[in-house]
């Protein structure tokens, strides 16, 4: 399990830079395997984030409260990296909670080990520079879609980008992230069985 982990998260690096074997052997030395049971909070709010996830199976939902109640506003799953960012990047207290929606299997590394390692290497520094980059990218592009896309090309391209996630997402959750009440998810849903 732990191979097909770290097998994944090679394709990953690779994809975004060249280490060398001795790199990569720098890199997995300060990494950790978990593997954590559906309903686990990886990260509470107000606590202090000093460890990344990169999530190898599974699926996650980032719970964010107001004063009116908690509102899930992402979800995440195989092959990306998982924190409560704000947090990580800020050294401020969690924004969210970090909880996962089904059994996962996570390679974790701690920031400082992670920091140390950019520092002595400039390839793993420009990695996270673009993980960073890619994470805001994701972002601002999430922000457009909510507002200017309907709730359906939403749901649309939610089915169409991730159809393992709506699987095993709650119905309530799904709605709730894309900004809809479950009622109009609903009909969304059978108008589009009707299709």
């Amino acid at each position: 399990m732990k191979e097909a982990a770290v097998s994944l998260l090679t394709n990953v690096i690779n994809a975004i830079v060249s280490p060398s074997k001795e790199d990569f052997n720098d890199f997995f030395k300060i990494l950790s395997f978990q593997q954590i049971d559906k309903g686990t909070k990886l990260i509470e709010k107000g606590t202090f984030v000093d460890r990344l996830h990169f999530i190898s199976e599974g699926y996650i939902k980032y719970e964010y409260e107001d004063v009116s109640k908690k509102r899930v506003i992402h979800m995440a799953g195989n092959g990306v990296f998982a924190s409560d960012f704000f947090s990580y990047y800020s050294s401020q207290q969690a924004i969210t909670d970090v909880i996962s929606i089904t059994p996962c299997q996570l390679l974790r590394v701690d920031k400082i080990h992670l920091e140390k390692l950019y520092r002595e290497n400039n390839t793993w520094a420009n990695f996270g520079r673009k993980i960073a980059e890619n994470a805001l990218v994701n972002q601002i592009m999430e922000r457009i879609k909510i507002q200017t896309l309907s709730p359906e090309e939403r749901y649309t391209n939610l089915l169409v980008s991730n159809p393992e996630l709506l699987k095993v997402v709650k119905l309530g959750d799904l709605a709730e992230m894309l900004g809809i009440t479950q009622e109009t998810l609903s009909r969304i849903r059978k108008r589009l069985s009707q299709a």
